[in-house]
Formats: structure tokens, sequence, C-alpha cells
């Protein structure tokens, strides 16, 4: 296997792959809450949290959103730790947006020595060092970096809960499992999806002690340490929806496997293969979840058993909330395979040093790949060049089919004894890693300076003035029931912040005169009534324009005033 000689090289080499992170995450960093969002509902909720600590109150136990009607706001949430934070920030140094996304980077920056401490404890060296530069390319890990999303806390949290516990099987010191239980419990308190981590930690447990370890003292009372805390939060959490009614997608809409999933296999089949595409696109890049076949064969190695028990921990969440991690708009909800698929093309890595004759042709070709990736992200990035995926992609399967064959029979001439089957799988699997890592680079291009919600910012701009700073809007949002009639959370929060007036929302689905008027009776005097959710519903508008009066109509909406036309 090899090796790099010393120390001070492999921290060099550690340090490069961390400061390239550094510096693609930073791309899009300074953008205000604008136009310029990937997930403009939840961006747009957390800054307004935040924004509405620091002008109405920093206690932390209630967190308020601006869709609250003519309540306080008081909402059902993840314990609001970041937009406290940023909350706190803007008080030390005044109301900017971007300390939010400031705050994030830095907590994103915190966890790639986390990754890379976890990935070094179960990997060999070079083996580590692909799977850091796996992680830190990631597509989706970029993306949360800088986003107004708590999922950059919980991803620090979540990695440290990991990399403790398995120090902890390794060593038996009580420091670690107690930090274990600790930042579990912190993930778990950032975002409740979190708690899946439990499943793993239970599944190497028993593996390493039997199930007798799981009931010695000191695993019962860290388990409290660990689940207590956030069970506590989300009981409260509970209480402000039943008190006020405003949730932000725990308790107003339905994520669960159901009986009608039973009842229509084929409907499930459909969510899984939704679920699937999202994570083959945004993690592994497409070709990288084809290690999970190979990983069958090094299942006697520990990086691959914990790996493989990770991922399935990590399934069993996405299948039993599979209405929500089905869906697009959920994509950041899949963050959580990221570290999985990293560590599992580091093993990938590690054998093909092993395998091939000349390791250091991969280890140039690692340096030449990335080098690439680097440049399409560069061109994007400073010249807002972005290349096609659909047909850069094409090009990488061809050439990287070429360069498998290429390879194979290079090997074969050196091991002509040896069957070409056995060289292709190292070659193949130096295709899987390279190809991700240049698919990594394309994703990367096509996610950044992200633009599609610029109309209704500007929208939002333009109605500003025709509005009273105390006046109540209404604005219409999503649908409030899915196709079989569960609940869904229609609640839409980026005009609210964008015209920093409060107020409600109306779901699309039940759009009507007479419902308008049911909200005006509660105090809203004016509405935003967006283009985009008339599709089921175009005679609406008209209707509205024979009974209210249109203020002013731009590209991607309509504002009424709630008076009626005499």
């Amino acid at each position: 296997m090899p090796t790099i000689k010393g120390h001070r090289p492999t921290l060099l080499i550690l340090l490069s792959i961390f400061l390239l992170g550094a510096c693609i995450q930073a791309i899009d960093l300074w953008r205000p809450v604008d136009g310029r969002l990937r997930e403009p509902w939840r961006e747009c909720d957390y800054a307004a949290i935040s924004r509405n600590f620091y002008r109405e109150g920093m206690n932390i136990f209630y967190p308020r959103i601006d869709w609250r009607g003519e309540g306080p706001g008081y909402a059902e949430m993840e314990f609001p730790i970041f937009p406290w934070m940023t909350a706190l920030l803007y008080k030390i140094f005044g109301f900017h947006e971007v300390i939010g996304r400031l705050l994030g980077y830095f907590v994103s920056l915190l966890t790639i020595p986390v990754f890379m401490l976890l990935a070094r404890r179960l990997l060999p060296i070079w083996g580590a060092i692909t799977a850091s530069l796996l992680f830190v390319l990631n597509p989706l890990v970029i993306r949360i970096s800088n986003s107004l999303q708590p999922e950059s806390f919980m991803l620090f949290f979540y990695l440290s809960a990991v990399y403790a516990f398995l120090r902890w099987l390794d060593e038996d010191k009580g420091l670690w499992i107690w930090t274990a239980a600790a930042a579990t419990s912190l993930a778990i308190l950032v975002k409740i999806t979190a708690g899946h981590i439990v499943i793993l930690m239970v599944f190497l447990l028993i593996l390493r002690k039997g199930v007798k370890g799981l009931l010695q003292l000191k695993i019962l009372v860290c388990a409290i340490v660990a689940l207590a805390p956030g069970l506590l939060w989300y009981f409260h959490a509970h209480g402000l929806y039943l008190a006020y009614g405003n949730s932000l997608g725990v308790s107003n809409e339905y994520h669960w496997i159901g009986w009608d999933m039973v009842k229509s296999p084929l409907f499930f089949f459909r969510l899984m293969v939704k679920a699937i595409k999202i994570e083959v696109i945004n993690i592994w890049m497409p070709l990288g979840g084809l290690v999970i076949l190979f990983s069958v064969r090094w299942f006697s190695e520990r990086a691959v058993r914990v790996s493989l028990y990770w991922l399935t921990s990590i399934w069993l969440y996405y299948i039993v909330a599979i209405r929500t991690t089905s869906k697009i708009f959920a994509t950041y909800y899949h963050i959580f395979s990221a570290p999985v698929a990293a560590l599992l093309l580091g093993v990938a890595s590690a054998h093909v040093m092993k395998s091939m004759s000349r390791s250091g042709r991969f280890r140039f070709l690692l340096g030449v790949t990335t080098a690439f990736a680097i440049i399409i992200v560069i061109i994007r990035a400073a010249f807002g060049q972005r290349l096609p995926l659909l047909q850069a992609g094409e090009g990488i399967m061809v050439l990287g089919i070429f360069l498998v064959a290429v390879a194979a029979y290079f090997e074969h001439r050196q091991s002509p004894d040896q069957p070409v089957a056995k060289l292709l799988s190292p070659s193949l699997l130096s295709l899987i890693i390279l190809s991700t890592i240049l698919f990594s680079g394309l994703k990367i291009s096509d996610d950044l300076h992200p633009e599609g919600w610029q109309d209704r910012y500007s929208c939002a701009r333009s109605f500003q003035r025709f509005i009273p700073d105390n006046g109540l809007i209404l604005v219409s949002g999503g649908n409030s029931r899915d196709p079989a009639g569960h609940r869904l959370a229609f609640d839409a929060s980026y005009f609210h912040y964008w015209l920093d007036r409060k107020g409600f929302v109306i779901p699309r689905d039940a759009l009507s005169v007479i419902a308008v008027r049911g909200y005006i009776s509660r105090g809203a005097r004016y509405f935003v009534l967006e283009k985009a959710a008339l599709k089921s519903a175009p005679e609406f508008v008209a209707e509205m324009e024979k009974t209210f009066s249109l203020v002013d109509e731009c590209d991607a909406a309509y504002l009424f005033r709630l008076v009626p036309i005499s």
C-alpha cells in the first residue's frame, strides 16, 4: 500500500483539501436574502426568525415567524440555535443579512476537519485523502455550507457524534462516549431527522459488545443525555403548534410511509425511484453508487461495515419519511448520505492503490481530474459560463470507458498471467472515482449563482411602497393537501420577509373570494397573489378584479387592496 512518508506531507495535502473546500464554499457567500436563493421558503423562514429575535426579543424558546396572522407568531420548529445565534450577531454588528451565511459557513469549515479525522480513523492514508477530497467537493455539502438553514450546524454535530462514538468503541474512554452523547443530542435538537444516527450506534454497539452492551448503566445514561433534550424541546415546540397553529413543516405536513403505499406498491416504488434519483444526482455523481456493489466484496473491512450500517440507518429514515425525502424541494434532506459516499469511495481508492502495479499513475490522474473539476467551477464562478451538464456528462462517460480500456490493456501487458476480469476491477474503480470528481465539478458549477426567484423579489420591492408598515398581508402559498389527501405545509415565507410585513398565507387549492373575505375579517388588508398559483384556478384573478382593487402587477404576482369595489 503506497504511503506518505512523515506527517508533514500528509498534513499539507489535507490542508490543501481544506483550503479547496473553504474557497468553493465561499462562492456566493456574500448574497443577501434576495432572489438568489435555492430553498426560498426555508431560507426566508430562518432569516425572518433571526430578524424577529433581533427585533422582538431574544427568548430562544419562543421563535417567531412572519406568516403569523394576527397572533404573536410562535412556531413549532427545530431548536432555533442557528437563527438565535444569527440574531445575537445582529445585536453585536448590526443587522446585515449576510451574517447568517457567514455563521453557517464558519461551522461548515469546522465540519471538514471532523470528517478528515473520521476518514483517517477508518481508512489508510490515501483512502482518507480521497474521501476527504470527495467530501469537500460534494455539491450538497457545498450547497448547505452558505445556506440560511441549520443543516451546516446539524452536519457538524452529526459527524462529531459518529467520530466520538467510534473512538469510544476503540479506546473505551469515558470522554468519548459522553462527547458522542452530547453531539448526538445537539444534532437532534438542530434537526430531528438526525435521530436515525442512534440506529447506527446501536448496530455498532451490538456488534462490538453484544446485546448486553445496550443494558450497561453508562450506555443507558448516555442514551438519556442524547435523547432527552430533543424530546423535551419537541414536546415544547408541539405545544406552540397546538396553541398558535404555526409549524415549519413538523406537525402540519404528513411525511410518513403509509397504508396507501401497501395497497399501491407501484406508488411506493415511484417514490423510491424519485428518492434514489435525488441521491444519484446530488450525492453519487452518478457512477459513484456502483461502489456499493464492490463494497460487498470488502465487507470484512471495518470502514465498509461501518459505512454500510450507516447507509442502512440513513435509508431506514428515508423510507419512513418517503413522502418528503422523495421530493425535489427536500434535496437537502439527503445530506446524510454525503459522508458515507465519500468514505466508500475512499475505500475504493485504497483498493485501486493496492491493486494497480503503478499506483503513482492513479495519484497523478486524481490530481489532474481534480484540477479539471476546479477549472469547471472557476469558469462558472468567475465568468458565469455553465457547461451543459448532460452533454458534458455523456462526454465523461465515453472518455471514462476509453480510459478503462486503456488502463486494463497496460495492466494486462505488465501482468499477462492475470485474468482480464481481475485487471478490469481497479480500472473500473478508477473510472468511478475520477468520474465522480468530474461530475462533482459539473454539479457544483450548475448549482452556483442561483437566480430563480429574482422575479418574485423584484415584485416585492415594487409592491412595498403600497403597503403601510403595519398592514397585514395575505399571500398565496402551496397546496394544503397531496393527491392522497394528506396534509402539506403550504405556508410561503418569502413575500412576508421581503416586504417586511406580517400576515397570512392562503393555500392555492383553497383560492376563492369567500376564503379571502375570511382573512379580511381577521385583519388582512393586502393580497399578494402569485401568478403561479393560478394554474389550477385561472378564473380566480378575474373574480378578484371584480371584487377588489388591483393596486399593482408585476411579472410574477398581483397586488390587491382588500377593500371591496363600491
